[in-house]
């Protein structure tokens, strides 16, 4: 009685073991099939698609009173900092004052590193910008993204710094006008020592013929 009792206890055992390794074994199965799904939709910045846009930027399109020190932030709808279109990019965005290019140092972060940041183009100028005056950043039409969407056509933006532009263009004025006057006081000068010339050799003229 006690050996049957005994080979029943371990049929008993064996079969919880199998239905615990069946059940482990699903569970492992259903486990890795999810993560790999989850995996492969976190880094694709967007899908390729999509176009690619200008989101916002810092200061924004038509200023007026933007900073002079702070640098310029773009902002753009998909990665445009990738390595694989990182050098592209950074000739792709200029500034300029009155159509001339100003110096300036393009910088983007390293998606890699900073993923939060891979939207993003930064413009710092070599020295702070003019106080109230214009200028413009000009992007290239030829700007893409990580997917290979691009900007397609060039697009501008346009802004005004704070403050009271420099008086260097009177000034110039005043100066170019000096000329001018001096000018005109020499010729008045000599125009009368012409006349007294001519009165003199006259009045000799006349005494001689008496």
């Amino acid at each position: 009685m006690k050996r049957k009792f005994k080979l029943a206890s371990i049929l008993v055992a064996l079969l919880l073991a199998l239905s615990f390794g069946n059940t482990a074994l699903a569970a492992g199965g259903n486990g890795g099939g999810g993560g790999g799904g989850n995996g492969s939709g976190g880094g694709n910045g967007g899908g390729s698609d999509e176009t690619l846009t200008i989101v916002s930027s810092t200061p924004a399109d038509g200023e007026t009173s933007a900073s002079v020190s702070d640098p310029i932030k773009l902002e753009f709808s998909k990665n445009v900092v990738n390595a694989e279109v990182k050098d592209g990019n950074m000739a792709a965005v200029v500034l300029y004052k009155n159509g001339t290019p100003v110096a300036a140092e393009v910088t983007m972060t390293d998606d890699q590193v900073e993923p939060d940041l891979r939207n993003f183009i930064t413009i710092t100028p070599s020295s702070p910008l003019e106080p109230g005056t214009e200028y413009q950043v000009k992007i290239a039409g030829t700007l893409t993204a990580k997917s290979g969407a691009a900007l397609g056509e060039e697009k501008t933006l346009r802004f005004k710094t704070a403050g009271t532009a420099p008086a260097a263009a009177s000034e110039e004025k005043t100066t170019a006008e000096k000329p001018a006057s001096n000018n005109t006081t020499l010729y008045i000068l000599l125009g009368v020592a012409a006349v007294v010339i001519i009165a003199i050799v006259v009045v000799v003229f006349v005494k001689k013929k008496k």
